[in-house]
């Protein structure tokens, strides 16, 4: 393994999980904006500057031309608007670097070990998590008093609850052959889940939950042997949860609290406000969503329903609508074919642990196009990135031992990733 490929592995981890780690500095370190940074650092380390240098982009495909195309279009109607702001145009400038620096790179060889650069920098991520939630820093009443008095205050529970998700998706996608690596696997995923409920927010629950039954559906599958496994953690887990819920009193109370504001949640977002969530955030998703509607009822002419009313006409935290409300016809079928249609056609493309985890990445974006964000954050566009690059890599992803004792799954079911 050369030292310039261990560069390449740490930049396309950097840009995986960059957002969050830049987060923790900035609360840490907070003499300077750590994000931007991470994010340029992560180019500078993937790009293969020799291919880029004699024109070659050994890995780009066709979906690396959607996605751009996809940013190009964001950055014209931005350009075109007076709200578009230095920070949301160095979101589509990021995305559109990345692309070219990851196709830059060769794909005759097995990029397996991202997964465990991720996990490496994902589990400081997820450690740091913990004690923040544990010392009443995220949620609480001591963490509203520091926003209040802080307006730049950084710990954020979506953020922070983003990067246990980037971890605990990195852990399922490992194995291990050594008991203390193993303890350490299992230590992490136990405080990652401990990060999700603990952040109070109901959709990183919900992804976790469903990141790991399609896990489960792709791998076990394939061998039953594992399925068997898989069903004996479950059962003692679930054991295991039982005595802690019956006999913790706190737990029972987060727990019982969690329930409720999921319930209420998902009817509020369907539109049932007779009972409402403690954030109201879920309600405020649902009037959002009727603004929109009354919004194009109103004001929409025949020309607006083909181009939109414009970039960031309101945001709205539905980035699937919001694409249409901005955008129009256009802006809603290229948020449709890079954000839902691509990473969910690939999943029937899965033939190895390095696209398995990539797809895992994109369940959250999937999952949060009507409730969380809006179109133009870089954040809804790196994984689909990353997708398209592992789609494109010849060479099957093979077992890779490290020093570590970790190593990554193989699928070993044959599909052409190239049909």
């Amino acid at each position: 393994m050369t030292k310039k490929e261990n560069f390449t592995y740490l930049g396309i981890a950097l840009s995986l999980i960059g957002v969050p780690l830049g987060m923790y500095f900035n609360y840490l370190f907070p003499f300077i904006k750590w994000s931007p940074i991470f994010m340029f650092l992560s180019v500078i380390l993937i790009v293969s500057y020799k291919n880029l240098f004699l024109g070659k982009l050994p890995s780009y495909n066709k979906w690396f031309t959607i996605l751009i195309a996809f940013q190009l279009l964001m950055l014209f109607y931005g350009l075109s608007s007076d709200k578009l702001t230095f920070q949301y145009l160095s979101f589509n400038i990021y995305v559109i670097l990345l692309a070219f620096a990851l196709a830059s790179n060769k794909n005759n060889v097995s990029y397996d070990k991202i997964i465990l650069f991720t996990f490496c920098i994902s589990s400081l991520c997820t450690f740091l998590g913990a004690y923040f939630i544990w010392k009443g820093l995220v949620t609480g009443e001591e963490a509203w008093q520091l926003r209040q008095d802080q307006q730049d205050y950084a710990l954020e529970a979506f953020t922070i609850a983003n990067g246990a998700i980037i971890n605990y998706t990195s852990v399922l996608c490992l194995r291990s052959k050594n008991r203390l690596v193993k303890i350490l696997l299992f230590v992490v995923f136990a405080l990652d889940i401990y990060v999700l409920f603990m952040s109070t927010k109901r959709t990183p629950v919900f992804i976790a939950i469903l990141i790991a039954i399609l896990y489960l559906y792709r791998t076990s599958s394939l061998n039953k042997a594992l399925v068997l496994k898989y069903f004996k953690i479950l059962l003692l887990i679930i054991v295991g949860f039982i005595i802690a819920y019956t006999n913790i009193e706190i737990l029972q109370k987060t727990i019982d609290k969690f329930t409720y504001e999921f319930y209420s949640g998902v009817l509020n977002i369907f539109g049932n406000t007779d009972i409402r969530d403690t954030s109201g955030s879920a309600i405020a998703r649902y009037r959002n969503r009727e603004w929109a509607y009354n919004y194009i009822d109103n004001n929409f002419d025949a020309f607006n329903y083909i181009v939109g009313a414009g970039y960031m006409t309101r945001w709205i935290d539905n980035p699937l609508l919001q694409s249409y409300l901005d955008m129009g016809i256009f802006g809603f079928v290229m948020y449709v074919i890079s954000i839902l249609i691509f990473p969910i056609k690939s999943y029937f493309k899965i033939n190895n642990s390095l696209v398995l985890f990539a797809f895992l990445l994109c369940v959250y974006n999937i999952m949060a196009s009507i409730s969380s964000g809006n179109p133009y954050i870089y954040m809804k566009h790196i994984p689909v990135v990353f997708l398209a690059f592992t789609l494109s890599l010849r060479k099957k992803a093979f077992v890779i031992p490290t020093k570590t004792g970790l190593e990554s799954i193989i699928i070993r079911k044959p599909i052409n990733i190239n049909a």
